[in-house]
């Protein structure tokens, strides 16, 4: 349905008089208890409401009265375009109202887009994000989040992009991952300080002066960052994982074999927070920032601790996937190789579990044949608990035990329940699994996520079981 603008001014007017006699109504009570000078007043007030424009003060638009347009505007089922011309009539009248239906609505926040070269950002601020989950925040004195940010592509015929900023609170629960500011861009953005000034700026201030929530005033904490390889390095102003000094936990420097970067299977020197923040070990940081401060260390996030290896990433869709391309792939020694049949058995094998699969899985067992196309949750699901079925008897004894290695290691760090009992096993598991892992597919094997392996338990004593950092939620959120 729509309406003509004849007819909305003539609504808009009958609403003019009907309030203006509310208005009336209520001065005139005033009048009988205040006297004869206080009635002198409010009819001079009473007069000034029928002012021309040019003398008239600007009236705000009472909430009453705007949830009075809104259930107007759903009974007539009145369409945007006519309600946006409603609004540029009260406008006009000179009412504080918005010139967009969807401000109007609650159904958009009037925020404003930056130019952010090669971009824009649109930064919808942590304030006002809290504000919209303020009632499951009241009775809490802290807020304590995770950060995350990573690029998305939004077309396969583009390279426009995303980079949103997003937000995980973590002592509260049933809170779901909200954006804090978006980027958009055909390129991810140039500079790291800019991109994440306005986040920085509003999360010091509120720092000082706390959020109020319900007029309670609530601390705010960041409790880590969490990123892929690429993502924390533009974070942290660190080199990439594919330069020698690719890893940020220890000194450990990658050497090129057979045109192949590999890391050591042993640990170098640890670096602690104090050794990031002091640059100890130059190298271990962008030219950029080696005499200046990264935006995150601004606002006093420890650079080691508080930034832990994403499971994810590392394991599920680095190592894990690494594992099963090399089998299938045959990069093994001659009498390791896997033959046709037992690949066969192995897809065959995952495909007849899908009928036993509870639906708390999100997706059901694929052929090992279509590895390349699996997602995280499939890799996961195999190491954790598909693959130690459909593997046994079907490789090589010794490829078994290594992938058994990683299974027993990765089950006892997702247990939150006895994962601090169980990390001192769960360590030395793992660095025997990375010690074997060039025994087993070659002495260029050895990539950033194998050896990375070697910090996870690290990451553990300070943040919990795996799925504690991990940027699950995160990566299901972008698909919103």
């Amino acid at each position: 349905m729509s309406c003509s603008k004849r007819h909305l001014k003539r609504l808009f007017k009958a609403k003019k008089e009907f309030y203006t006699e509310q208005l009336a109504v209520k001065n005139e009570a005033s009048v009988r208890v205040r006297g004869n000078d206080a009635a002198t007043e409010n009819i001079a007030h009473c007069n000034s409401f029928h002012s021309t424009n040019a003398t008239r003060e600007k009236l705000p638009l009472k909430n009453f009265f705007r949830d009075k347009i809104k259930a107007w505007q759903i009974k007539n089922r009145i369409g945007h375009k006519s309600l946006r011309e409603l609004l540029f009539i009260l406008k006009e009248e000179n009412l504080d109202v918005p010139l967009s239906p969807l401000v109007l609505l609650d159904l958009k926040n009037e925020e404003v887009v930056i130019e952010h070269v090669p971009g824009k950002y649109v930064h919808l601020g942590l304030k006002n994000q809290i504000k919209k989950i303020e009632s499951s925040v009241l009775e809490f004195n802290e807020i304590v989040f995770d950060i995350n940010f990573d690029g998305l592509p939004l077309f396969n015929s583009s390279r426009t992009q995303l980079w949103p900023i997003l937000i995980r609170i973590v002592n509260i629960p049933n809170i779901s991952v909200f954006p804090v500011g978006i980027y958009k861009g055909k390129q991810k953005p140039s500079d790291i300080d800019k991109f994440l000034s306005y986040f920085v700026n509003e999360f010091q201030f509120l720092k000082v002066n706390g959020l109020e929530p319900g007029g309670k005033i609530c601390e705010l904490k960041i409790r880590s960052l969490i990123c892929d390889a690429p993502a924390r390095a533009f974070a942290c102003g660190i080199p990439h994982h594919t330069s020698a000094h690719g890893c940020s936990k220890c000194t450990a420097e990658a050497n090129k074999f057979r045109n192949t970067l590999v890391y050591p299977t042993k640990v170098g020197k640890i670096v602690s927070d104090e050794d990031f923040d002091l640059r100890r070990h130059i190298d271990h940081h962008q030219i950029g920032f080696r005499t200046v401060k990264t935006p995150f260390e601004k606002v006093n996030l420890k650079m080691i601790t508080q930034v832990p290896l994403d499971p994810m990433h590392l394991i599920d869709l680095g190592v894990m996937k690494k594992f099963l391309v090399r089998i299938l792939k045959n990069k093994l020694s001659y009498e390791k190789r896997l033959c046709v049949a037992n690949k066969k058995q192995i897809s065959d094998h995952l495909e007849s579990l899908k009928i036993h699969i509870p639906k708390k899985f999100v997706r059901l067992p694929r052929s090992i044949e279509q590895v390349a196309h699996w997602k995280a949750t499939e890799f996961r699901q195999f190491l954790l608990y598909t693959g130690i079925l459909v593997l046994k008897d079907k490789v090589h004894e010794d490829v078994y035990y290594e992938f058994l290695l990683l299974h027993c290691a990765c089950r006892l760090l997702s247990c939150s329940k006895n994962v601090h009992s169980n990390l001192k096993n769960a360590e030395d598991t793992l660095k025997l699994f990375v010690e074997n892992f060039p025994k087993i597919f070659g002495d260029d094997s050895v990539s950033y996520n194998v050896h990375s392996l070697l910090h996870l338990a690290d990451s553990v004593k300070t943040l919990g079981a795996i799925q504690n950092f991990s940027a699950y939620d995160f990566e299901n959120y972008l698909q919103n």
